[in-house]
């Protein structure tokens, strides 16, 4: 499930990277959300377990960025 499709005002700069993970099964994706945290702690990573949340977070990506 999306932690949060809508970015705090605060976090959407440019300045800030963010990675979208997106997997269906939940082991997996928690799996793979910590490895990209503890890679880079300064990345967001904002997750979404299917194709239409990761295209909803892309489209409203875009209309606020």
């Amino acid at each position: 499930m999306i932690k949060s499709l809508r970015l705090p005002p605060s976090m959407n700069t440019p300045l800030n990277k963010f990675v979208l993970c997106v997997e269906d099964d939940v082991d997996d994706r928690l799996i793979i959300c910590e490895a990209i945290k503890d890679a880079d702690p300064s990345l967001m990573v904002v997750e979404a377990k299917n194709g239409v949340e990761a295209h909803q977070f892309l489209k409203e990506a875009k209309v606020h960025g």
